[in-house]
């Protein structure tokens, strides 16, 4: 058995006994780490568990200290799991959880995850440094870690706010913070730190500037002219959008080919909108394209920019191009071509049409060998992102069986639910 079928055992067998014995989940994943690893069977876990859970019943009850050394627990098998494959955003529940019962620890490893994007989450160091804001009171480690968020996001973390959390962390004794306050801190505002920049000749700031709500209308516009005289693609893709906005459609297609050459795949999916005349059906709706016929140049252009998105590393293009060779329609059909591009596009985090396409190939062994296990992971991961014909699928595999997939039942019903399908 390897370490990630292991964790999937375990984890299925806290799950259940959470669900059958009415304990709270993150009290189950808190006690789980007293359990012998060697423990898979699902009832023998579940015995343990329970019997565990009886020596930890009064947890509520426990002193300070040793609550939050549960906790503690709890955030090394949190991290654990996420190294073996688990839902990024289940591991922050969980690290969550760990917070209200104590642990600082939890408030850094949770912080660290959402400003970098760890384990399939998306990043956002601005809503970490709001975290650990929240939570710096009394914690050296979540103090000193807004100092380091400044290296690395200074647009987020100022260097004067850095500096106030640095000697933060160093009063209440954190090592690191007192090496660091002996070495010189740049006191100046970011925008300050911009504008000598572009004093000093680099151009590549110039659109950076022309956001910054702390300097006037006219500077920024001045800046933005700027931009756009460099060739920031940035800057032409905002003018082109505004020019789109104001009726202009022409002249905005101009600047989108302007970003795009610079390096913006969004702009040649603009431009890719734009290439289809209002009210037609873009080529990749298939289905559609009897009820609002188009001269096929047009869907053939469309194509075309998508392909060129797809090269800058546009995910949903990526996917769009994948059904351009499947249906044979815009360019010759090319099933290995349309697998190998949905492929990419779930590698690039397009999970909910990319996962649902990649799914099909392994249905129907389009372009690949069919698969029914992957054809099921794939379902899964575009249902759990909304998509409603994944859920309908799985529904009818589960129904029906499908290769080494047995019927069940439960989990049909469970995705038809969800689908909407039949519910008033």
């Amino acid at each position: 058995m390897t370490k990630q079928q292991l964790f999937e055992q375990k984890l299925k067998a806290d799950e259940l006994l959470a669900s059958e014995s009415g304990i709270s989940s993150h009290k189950i994943y808190e006690i789980a780490n007293a359990l012998d690893a060697e423990i898979v069977d699902l009832q023998s876990r579940l015995e343990k568990l329970q019997t565990i859970y009886q020596v930890y019943h009064g947890l509520d009850e426990m002193d300070f200290l040793t609550k939050q050394s549960v906790a503690d627990q709890m955030v090394d098998y949190a991290l654990q799991l996420a190294k073996n494959g688990q839902n990024g955003y289940h591991v922050l529940d969980l690290l969550f959880n760990a917070v209200q019962d104590g642990s600082q620890k939890a408030v850094v490893e949770y912080a660290h995850i959402i400003a970098y994007g760890k384990y399939g989450v998306s990043p956002s160091p601005w809503e970490a440094y709001n975290w650990l804001e929240r939570h710096a009171e009394g914690n050296a480690e979540a103090c000193y870690c807004i100092t380091l968020l400044h290296v690395d996001f200074p647009h987020v973390v100022e260097g004067q706010v850095a500096y106030d959390y640095c000697q933060k962390s160093a009063s209440l004794g954190y090592s690191p913070a007192i090496k660091r306050l002996s070495q010189p801190f740049d006191l100046r505002t970011y925008t300050q730190k911009l504008v000598d920049r572009a004093n000093n000749g680099d151009t590549s700031v110039y659109f950076q500037l022309s956001t910054r709500q702390d300097l006037s209308t006219h500077q920024q516009s001045a800046y933005l002219a700027l931009a756009l005289q460099s060739g920031n693609a940035q800057a032409e893709f905002l003018h082109a959008s505004e020019l789109e906005q104001g009726g202009d459609t022409e002249l905005a297609k101009t600047f989108y080919q302007r970003a795009g050459q610079h390096g913006s795949a969004q702009a040649f999916v603009k431009l890719a909108e734009l290439a289809t005349p209002q009210g037609g059906e873009p080529y990749h709706n298939f289905s559609k394209l009897d009820v609002t016929p188009l001269p096929l140049a047009y869907h053939k252009q469309q194509f075309n920019y998508h392909v060129q998105a797809m090269q800058l590393g546009h995910a949903l293009a990526t996917v769009y191009v994948g059904i351009g060779h499947m249906q044979g329609y815009v360019t010759s059909q090319n099933n290995q071509m349309a697998f190998n591009c949905f492929a990419k596009a779930v590698e690039l985090g397009e999970e909910f049409l990319g996962a649902f396409h990649l799914a099909r190939c392994y249905h129907f062994g389009i372009g690949v060998d069919v698969d029914e296990n992957c054809a099921v992971l794939y379902y899964t991961m575009s249902a759990e992102r909304g998509n409603v014909s994944a859920m309908l699928a799985l529904a009818q595999i589960y129904q029906d069986g499908l290769g080494s997939i047995p019927k069940d039942q439960q989990k049909s019903a469970k995705y038809l639910f969800m689908s909407g399908v039949g519910r008033p």
